[in-house]
């Protein structure tokens, strides 16, 4: 109800730049893409896309892209996601330089098009631009890591943490780092990592399985216990092959 209602006041605010002044080619395209972004909201694609198109053809501002762009990668039609971008940046080279989220989405374009290689030089150049924007971040890390450069996804996470304001979602970014870590057979600093991403999201179910798999293999045996009951209270599907792992650790402890 909040969300219609939003949508309802911006278009209370611009319809009477459209019906009581001049009707301005600008006023006309901020109506055009309030109204197609209120279409798209409500689940009309069609006709959210042809006004979106419609726009495109006939304005004179080339920053209506966004709006066509977006709903293109929402329909999965990147074949238009890449004739536009192609279009675009030959007129305007650098219409994208300051749109971390539109770039991903032509990065998303390029990998599904076949050109995986361009999409990875697309995201590591914004993530050296684009420091503290979590999406850069963890798609760089994932193209660090098909890569096979876990020091460098270290680097751009520990880079990412020390800069970005604290944040819920950070609990993610321990957890890769606690992964890159035990890659890379640092089992101290991969629990560490991973208790801090316990610290912020208590609920992480794998987090859990990670820190008690860790305490095992260093010989924690109690602690690890602790930690496969708390991913076994999570995950009650898990039950019965976490009792069993438990007793065997408990018959450990006692020999």
């Amino acid at each position: 109800m909040k969300s219609i209602t939003l949508w309802y006041v911006l278009l209370l605010t611009t319809l009477p730049l459209y019906c009581t002044a001049p009707v301005t080619d600008k006023a006309r395209d901020i109506h055009r893409y309030t109204w197609a972004s209120y279409l798209e909201f409500k689940g009309n694609a069609p006709a959210a896309h042809q006004l979106y198109q419609t726009m495109h053809d006939t304005t004179s501002s080339v920053y209506t892209y966004k709006g066509l762009i977006h709903l293109l990668s929402k329909t999965r039609n990147f074949g238009r996601i890449m004739e536009l971008y192609t279009t675009l940046t030959k007129k305007h080279p650098q219409l994208f330089q300051h749109d971390p989220d539109t770039l991903l989405i032509i990065a998303q374009a390029m990998r599904s098009t076949g050109n995986g290689i361009h999409a990875d030089e697309v995201i590591m150049q914004l993530s050296k631009t684009h420091r503290t924007h979590p999406d850069v971040i963890f798609q760089a890390v994932e193209v660090c890591a098909r890569q096979k450069n876990p020091q460098q996804a270290l680097d751009l996470i520990a880079q990412y943490l020390n800069t970005a304001p604290p944040m819920p979602t950070h609990y993610i970014f321990y957890f890769l780092k606690a992964q890159l870590e035990i890659q890379e057979n640092k089992a101290t600093q991969a629990l560490a990592s991973i208790r801090e991403a316990l610290n912020i999201m208590p609920q992480f179910d794998r987090g859990w399985l990670m820190l008690a798999l860790l305490l095992e293999k260093e010989g924690n045996l109690q602690e690890a216990i602790e930690g496969y009951k708390s991913y076994a209270s999570l995950v009650p599907q898990a039950h019965q092959q976490i009792e069993a792992r438990i007793a065997y650790l408990s018959l450990q402890m006692h020999k």
